[in-house]
């Protein structure tokens, strides 16, 4: 699936609507109920609880891969003397084999000896919208959830902080003609413009 919500979060981890150890489960996603408990601390310390409870916040529905962001947040420290690169125990039980299975389907695709790039190549190579700034906004939200819109397969590498992500020009491409959002011509003049050496011989018509 692309995404979940939380009948597949309760099948994964047994776990559902609810108080579960600090934990406040609902239908639209996970927290930490701690607000009406600040009081007592120092404005600088409430600022590190509101950042510990964001980190471990789930929102639903999401995709698989920022379900194992939030599940690698509720870890706590691995023992000291833990080989190097254990992780700790979360809080949460998960179904065996579930994050090898994940890992194993977001593997670079066949593509991922092509050289990637950026989000602004993207952006600039496919003209979906006429106006520049809606081209950008247009392709902004597909980019920062490739999930939901089935583009996680064209990623190269996720962004973070100041790093933007990366992408394959000719998997992007074969989606926009999958999805109808360009033509096969159209899709075919954009690659030989902005990435001549890419070969563009697998697109879909």
């Amino acid at each position: 699936m692309d995404e979940f919500g939380l009948p597949e979060f309760t099948e994964l981890t047994g776990v559902g609507v609810g108080k579960f150890s600090i934990y406040l489960l609902s239908a639209t996603g996970i927290s930490l109920p701690v607000a009406e408990q600040l009081a007592d601390f120092a404005p600088r310390q409430q600022h590190e609880i509101h950042q510990a409870v964001r980190n471990v916040a789930l929102a639903f529905p999401c995709e698989p891969a920022k379900f194992l962001e939030w599940y690698d947040a509720t870890r706590g420290n691995a023992p000291e003397g833990t080989p190097k690169g254990k992780q700790g125990v979360s809080d949460f039980p998960l179904a065996y084999g579930f994050i090898e299975e994940l890992r194993r389907h977001e593997e670079p695709s066949s593509h991922s000896a092509d050289p990637s790039v950026s989000s602004g190549e993207i952006v600039s190579a496919f003209r979906v919208r006429g106006d520049e700034r809606e081209n950008a906004k247009w392709w902004d939200l597909r980019l920062r959830n490739p999930g939901r819109y089935r583009l996680t397969r064209a990623r190269a590498l996720r962004g973070v902080a100041r790093r933007p992500s990366r992408w394959h020009p000719v998997l992007v491409a074969g989606w926009l003609i999958d999805q109808k959002f360009l033509t096969h011509d159209v899709v075919q003049r954009a690659m030989a413009r902005s990435f001549p050496d890419y070969d563009v011989g697998t697109l879909q018509v």
